[in-house]
């Protein structure tokens, strides 16, 4: 009989990212640590980021070659930092999107980092502000802090804010992308 349990295969920048995938994927899709498997770039080797968008391709070529595991998806975590969502998708799908519809790979870019998303979506402030991508949130949020914040914010994912689309566009993208993993 084969297997039919949902697994999500996800690379990422950080030990941050890792966590809120998990949080997301636990929360809202009740997938356990056994049905995620988190490669974050490895430390002191460089930018994260160069090291996911190099990584890239080797996702890609993994995707397509468990094309018959319907249950298999695929995550690509990058920050969009500076550059934001639309440049950072192009330096990894070109333009135009070279993904197709039936491939089982999702791509979150949140922009300018995950604190964006996790401040965001536990409806904080940060010096008397709502949280936008105009700014950067790095260090924001203690490291101490970070893992109880981010379980936080996977239980608000749903609904999403009137004001996301705008405010947060990433993380608005980042829920369709969702929708293309073979999740429950």
């Amino acid at each position: 009989m084969p297997n039919s349990r949902v697994r999500v295969r996800a690379w990422c920048e950080d030990r941050g990212h890792e966590r809120f995938v998990r949080d997301v994927l636990k929360h809202r899709y009740n997938l356990g640590r056994r049905d995620v498997d988190v490669k974050p770039a490895p430390r002191g080797l460089g930018s994260a980021s160069q090291w996911v968008i190099a990584a890239y391709p080797e996702v890609v070529r993994q995707m397509r070659a468990a094309r018959k595991q319907a249950n298999l998806g695929f995550l690509v975590v990058v920050d969009g930092d500076s550059v934001g969502l639309v440049a950072r998708l192009r330096s990894l799908c070109g333009q135009p999107n070279r993904r197709a519809s039936t491939d089982r790979l999702a791509i979150w870019v949140p922009t300018w980092n995950i604190e964006t998303w996790v401040l965001w979506l536990c409806g904080c402030q940060v010096k008397g502000h709502n949280v936008d991508e105009q700014s950067s949130y790095k260090g924001s949020i203690k490291q101490s802090d970070f893992g109880s914040l981010s379980a936080q914010a996977a239980a608000k994912w749903e609904p999403p804010l009137q004001a996301e689309p705008t405010s947060v566009p990433s993380l608005a993208a980042a829920r369709v992308e969702l929708t293309l993993l073979p999740l429950p």
